[in-house]
């Protein structure tokens, strides 16, 4: 069964310090206001949110309801993610650029409202291809992210104008970005320039272990133990591959004898650096000819390089 999950949502009760302003050249440094309980920037103002991971294989849904305010002339919004590389910080825009410009506006492009008047605005993406952004607002119709993209970021482009000087007024009530799942936690794997998306079945609980050295005192019936440093926790992740393409992917991940980045598109599930130390495959059935592999792999987590 596949449902909609909720990965990003936002009534803006407050302005959330994960909302950056990173307006350019033209535009406003100021963080908008929250007026009556809405967002509104009362000039062009860009603004993004967190990196979020992407997974080409889910279907994606951004919402939001926004409305034009008073002024004159009225000012246009663009609503959707920008494409951000694995490096967490290099933007990917649809042309391959690192800008905040020229993103993805899957929901809204060069949009308006009648003044006042609130409209919700809904675009969807999957997959990934050099072709990527544009309006999509028909789920048979997604659109793709770059290539390049290992993270999507919420976006909001509001009050633009293509004359000075920019001062048009947008209002948002709502922003939400959704992700089409069944039941499995797929996970992005990244070591150097490897990626391999796979499903992850159990992370038990970190074991986290201690070095000690024993100091035999003369003249003591007991000796001395030393506690040392504590060492990084270690655990045994599980992960599912159905195919032999995503077999192929998760080994080389981890054969790659660099740290391995672990990353969740669901909400709050903040990334893992590791190392592997062992990989065991087990069957789910005894056919030869099926791929599915089960793999219990050890692993050390380490500090972000």
């Amino acid at each position: 069964m596949t449902t909609w999950q909720t990965i990003f949502y936002d009534a803006f009760a407050a302005v959330s310090p994960n909302w950056l302003n990173v307006t350019t050249t033209g535009g406003s440094a100021v963080r908008p206001t929250i007026v009556d309980g809405h967002l509104q920037a009362d000039s062009y103002t860009v603004l993004e949110n967190r990196n979020y991971a992407y997974d080409p294989d889910s279907l994606y849904r951004v919402t939001a309801v926004v409305a034009s305010g008073a002024s004159s002339p009225q000012g246009y919004f663009y609503l959707g993610v920008t494409g951000v590389q694995a490096d967490g910080t290099t933007r990917v825009s649809t042309a391959g650029t690192d800008t905040v410009a020229q993103a993805h506006y899957f929901a809204a492009s060069r949009k308006t409202t009648p003044l006042g008047e609130w409209a919700t605005f809904t675009g969807y993406f999957m997959g990934q291809s050099t072709a990527a952004g544009g309006e999509h607002p028909d789920i048979g119709d997604p659109g793709t992210v770059r290539p390049e993209a290992a993270y999507v970021r919420p976006l909001m482009y509001l009050g633009y104008q293509v004359i000075a000087p920019d001062k048009s007024i947008s209002m948002v009530k709502s922003f939400r970005l959704e992700i089409l799942r069944d039941a499995a936690h797929r996970v992005q794997l990244i070591a150097g320039g490897l990626r391999a998306w796979t499903e992850i079945q159990a992370w038990p609980t970190k074991t986290y272990d201690r070095t000690y050295s024993v100091l035999n005192v003369v003249g003591r019936r007991d000796p001395v133990v030393l506690t040392d440093v504590l060492r990084q926790p270690t655990s045994t992740v599980t992960f599912l591959t159905r195919t032999a393409t995503d077999r192929r992917d998760l080994l080389a991940v981890l054969g790659a004898s660099v740290p391995v980045q672990l990353l969740s598109p669901c909400p709050d599930v903040e990334p893992v650096w590791f190392m592997p130390l062992k990989a065991t495959p087990n069957r789910l059935t005894g056919s030869g000819t099926d791929p599915r592999r089960l793999w219990e792999v050890e692993i050390q987590e380490v500090a972000a390089p």
